[in-house]
């Protein structure tokens, strides 16, 4: 699986390194400050309202947690115990910092998620990644994985950058080295995925508007900060303007892609005859063994 991997854990904890903060400059968090002020979040936060459940017992994991933003938004506005999973040390401590910045709580396991053993299969409600299958040379392997590690009826969020659009041209021409390590996936292609495992689709769309995810690198430091006021102003603009009007659809200008499907159940009923009859919907098999009762 490592050699599966199109980025290296360097490149992570360089990532991870840069976003850290003195703890004199954190300021503590605030979910609904977040959403007014990210426009990718802010319609993230519509479509999760509309397909997740809101029950506090549920078991929620990221994989990739590294610096999340996610994990204490579920904690706060969903009420899940919620747990992150990442191989970098630095991507754990600011995993840690954001849960402790935003008053929430979870659990955070530094760990390969690629080598997660029987443990974790059928454990969680509810998992996600945000920017993690598309870093790998065959995603199918990694989104099977996460399937084993939800319960049936269980939900899995996978939302990747749209890198066949405009964001993709930009990174190509400003880093191809970085646009390199992703895997190109179209929403059609990433729907593919998860409705091989039988997965039914209960949301799939483009987010972002002008919105760029650009990774810069280490070069362009100039480039790097107008791009970040550029993002800001944007963002802020079209938060504003989607509360008057709907987004528009944003096409090869989104910034992301998201898909939010459902572990079909395995039914197991008993007949009165002693025949033990099982229904399995991922892959639509009926069949009967006998049964002692």
């Amino acid at each position: 699986m490592v050699q599966d991997r199109l980025t290296k854990k360097r490149y992570w904890e360089d990532i991870y390194s840069g976003k850290r903060q003195p703890k004199s400059a954190r300021r503590r968090g605030s979910i609904s400050r977040v959403l007014k002020r990210h426009l990718v979040y802010c319609q993230l936060d519509r479509i999760f309202k509309k397909c997740l459940p809101q029950k506090p017992e549920l078991k929620f994991i990221e994989y990739g947690c590294g610096g999340s933003f996610w994990l204490p938004y579920f904690n706060i506005k969903f009420g899940y115990q919620v747990e992150g999973v990442d191989y970098s040390q630095t991507g754990c401590v600011l995993a840690q910092e954001q849960l402790q910045r935003f008053s929430s709580s979870g659990h955070i396991l530094q760990e390969d998620f690629t080598k997660l053993g029987s443990d974790f299969e059928n454990r969680h409600d509810i998992c996600a990644s945000f920017g993690v299958v598309e870093h790998f040379r065959n995603p199918q392997e990694i989104i099977s994985k996460f399937f084993k590690t939800i319960k049936n009826g269980g939900i899995m969020i996978t939302v990747i950058p749209n890198m066949t659009g405009i964001q993709g041209l930009i990174q190509f021409l400003i880093n191809k080295e970085i646009f390199l390590l992703h895997n190109i996936l179209s929403l059609d292609r990433l729907k593919s995925l998860h409705q091989k495992l039988g997965m039914e689709i209960l949301y799939s769309g483009k987010v972002g508007f002008l919105t760029l995810g650009i990774n810069f690198g280490k070069k362009a430091a100039l480039l790097r900060k107008a791009y970040r006021l550029y993002s800001y102003c944007v963002s802020r603009l079209a938060v504003i303007f989607g509360k008057l009007f709907d987004w528009p659809v944003a096409g090869l200008w989104s910034s992301s892609y998201v898909v939010i499907a459902r572990k079909k159940h395995t039914i197991d009923f008993l007949i009165t005859n002693g025949t033990s009859c099982y229904i399995n919907s991922l892959n639509k098999a009926f069949f009967c063994t006998a049964k002692q009762v």
